[in-house]
């Protein structure tokens, strides 16, 4: 019986109560975050510590947050058209299949939208789109199944969902920001809501539940392999390529030097010494967006950035010394150039401090 699809009786019908119950946890873990940033654009700190999906803390265990992460979103933008594709179709679903099934969709959903991402991308996940698009391919199914010509109403709905959602998908690497369009939790979290929905469509409402219980089962066993084996990043390499970047950053360092012994011009030292840091900060920051490592490499990462961090910015106050060639202050900020130096982890391969004391 498909009543609560076409029903214009709102009295008549039951209360979508899963569906609220979504929204306002989706509204308030965002919001207990946002204090916690003290604005509404959340970082990636706040993001893994409120629950956001990284590979490596799954693989160490964290299973909680396939599903936490489908609870949380990056900003208020990200959160309300998430909240919007899901005001404007779950509660149709939940009349017509029912609040266990619906819950079982956001499940699945998540589940299959959280396991398809992880091999696929590094960095942190958040967001509630593959229940989105589990909305979208469940209520296609049961639309398809069961109605010939579903009422003006749903069929607006229907279509303002799927222009999101093709809006979502109109480029197949989409960036914004630090952040990258997880297409394929998108398509797998459709996918799962699809196969759902097409169970509950060919089933009487009596034998729904039983028939969308084995779908989810069938979906979840489908995920079970990737979450298996989620994607790790290679810390070793990680070490390989920031030793290549040191190296070339001392060698050009100590060229400019070789030049200032030519010159004793202590501003195109400056210059040289600023335009050299470049890639040792640009290497700084990529380092401190690596994402999917085992909880031991995490800690030595982060002493690594921390170090870097000290050491670029010893450089830069030695810029600024230069330029006011005052000697004593550019005699104190190389001093400080080898102190930030001491602070390089011991576990890195030896080295001796590079040219810096003047």
């Amino acid at each position: 019986m498909i009543w609560p699809l076409i029903d214009v009786d709102r009295g008549s019908r039951p209360p979508a109560v899963v569906t609220w119950v979504l929204i306002v946890a989706m509204t308030a873990v965002f919001a207990a975050a946002a204090v916690a940033q003290g604005g509404v654009f959340l970082d990636h700190p706040v993001l893994e510590r409120w629950g956001a999906l990284e590979p490596g803390r799954v693989a160490d265990g964290e299973w909680w947050r396939l599903l936490a992460s489908g609870l949380l979103h990056k900003d208020v933008v990200h959160l309300g058209t998430n909240l919007l594709a899901i005001a404007l179709f779950a509660p149709l679903l939940e009349r017509a299949l029912g609040s266990r099934q619906l819950f079982l969709i956001w499940l699945v959903t998540t589940l299959c939208g959280s396991a398809s991402g992880l091999p696929l991308y590094d960095g942190l996940q958040v967001g509630s789109s593959a229940f989105a698009y589990g909305l979208l391919g469940a209520g296609l199914a049961v639309v398809g199944m069961r109605l010939a010509a579903p009422p003006p109403t749903l069929a607006a709905r229907l279509g303002l969902v799927s222009l999101l959602a093709m809006g979502s998908l109109r480029e197949p690497d989409a960036m914004y920001g630090e952040w990258r369009v997880s297409h394929a939790a998108h398509i797998a979290g459709m996918l799962a809501g699809l196969v759902l929905g097409l169970v509950a469509g060919a089933m009487p409402r009596a034998r729904v539940r039983r028939g969308q219980i084995v779908a989810a089962l069938i979906a979840t066993l489908a995920c079970a392999g990737v979450l298996l084996t989620p994607r790790r990043t290679d810390f070793q390499s990680e070490l390989r390529r920031y030793g290549a970047v040191e190296a070339d950053v001392r060698s050009r360092l100590a060229g400019a030097f070789s030049k200032y012994d030519e010159e004793q011009d202590a501003h195109r030292l400056a210059a040289r010494i600023e335009n050299e840091m470049l890639a040792w900060n640009d290497e700084r920051e990529r380092l401190a967006l690596v994402m999917g490592l085992r909880a031991r490499d995490r800690a030595s990462l982060d002493e690594l950035v921390r170090y870097m961090t000290a050491w670029g910015g010893s450089w830069l106050r030695a810029v600024a010394a230069l330029r006011g060639e005052d000697p004593s202050v550019i005699k104190r900020a190389f001093d400080g150039v080898e102190e930030a130096w001491r602070l390089r982890p011991a576990w890195l391969e030896g080295e001796d401090s590079p040219r810096s004391s003047r």
